[in-house]
This record gives C-alpha cells, structure tokens and sequence, in this order.
C-alpha cells in the first residue's frame, strides 16, 4: 500500500463518516490491501514495522474488525493509539463507529472530545458529541 494510496482511503473514510455509511469502512479501509502477509497481519494484530505505511493500514483495519467483537478492548486499543495523523483518524473514526453501535459511550465522548483539537475532524467531532450528548 503506497502513501498516495492511504492519503485517499483516509479522506475516503472521512466522506464516509460525513455520510453515515459506517458499513462501508472496511471497504475503503481494504482498498488496495492484496499482500497475504498483510492481510494475516490485520487479523492478528502482530505487524511490527517501523512507520511503516502498511504497519499503520495494518492498525487502522485491526480497529475497524475489533468493532463486530469485544468494543472494551477495542477501545482501550484506540485510547492507546498516538494522536497524530493519521493514527489519530483511524481512532477517531473507529470510536465514532463504536457510538453508533451504542458501545464504550463513555470511552467514544473522550476520545471524540480530544477530536475536538484537531481541525480536520472537528466538524464530525463535533456532530457526535451532539447525538452523545
């Protein structure tokens, strides 16, 4: 997976977020993802690389997966992800996945309230802490 290619799954996601279409994130979350090892990867959660570009689609779908089984440890896994982009958008968008499930309501608001620093998630932010609310 190439940083052209991640760069437009993000701001695919965004879009799909603006949207609701929360079904369909695992679908641009796997867009251009055909590597064995990789896909391996995101299921088990164990690529180690570096700053790697695939390491960090690797985390962004792990989260997406962790959504359909135990919210708890999914979002403890997102409230342990760093804060910048776009790690930072992948929990976001996972948490605000997690609220529209009604699980870790608590979890999501602080995660979304943290959103609420970053520019580029703000507007989105900000209509989920009004339906949390």
């Amino acid at each position: 997976m190439t940083v052209k290619s991640l760069k437009i799954s993000m701001e695919a996601l965004l879009k799909l977020a603006e949207q609701e279409q929360w079904k369909d994130v695992n679908a641009v979350l796997l867009e251009g993802v055909e590597d064995e090892h990789f896909t391996w990867a995101t299921k088990t959660g164990l690529y180690s690389a570096d700053g790697d570009e695939r390491h960090l689609a690797a985390r962004i779908m792990e989260q997406a997966q962790d959504l359909t089984g135990d919210s708890t440890n999914a979002i403890v896994r997102l409230d342990a992800m760093t804060t910048t982009e776009p790690n930072y958008h992948a929990k976001f968008y996972a948490a605000c996945a997690c609220a529209k499930n009604g699980r870790g309501t608590n979890a999501v608001r602080q995660i979304i309230e943290k959103g609420l620093e970053e520019p580029s998630v703000c507007t989105v932010a900000q209509k989920y802490m009004t339906q949390l609310a």
